[in-house]
């Protein structure tokens, strides 16, 4: 399968540090690589407290198993740095 210029530039993400690229509980429609940049994965612990499970790198890919299970968000995405993401 080819991808063209333009079906890559639909699907090419870039968010801001701190911005929230999915939240835990939420339908899983896509799943995503890192091209540049950092995502912090959270789990919340309490009312008002996450846990960071782990930070994603360049190359990283998330979000997969509620696209593939067709379920909730396990957890919450967040771009840790400025990012690129191939959606």
């Amino acid at each position: 399968m080819k991808i063209d210029k333009t079906t890559y530039s639909r699907n090419v993400q870039t968010l801001g540090n701190h911005e929230i690229i999915f939240r835990e509980g939420e339908v899983g429609r896509h799943m995503y690589v890192i091209l540049d940049g950092e995502v912090q994965i959270r789990k919340r612990t309490g009312e008002k407290t996450t846990l960071t499970m782990i930070t994603l790198k360049k190359g990283d890919i998330f979000g997969e198993m509620a696209v593939v299970e067709g379920k909730g968000r396990s957890a919450t995405a967040i771009a840790s740095t400025d990012c690129r993401l191939l959606r």
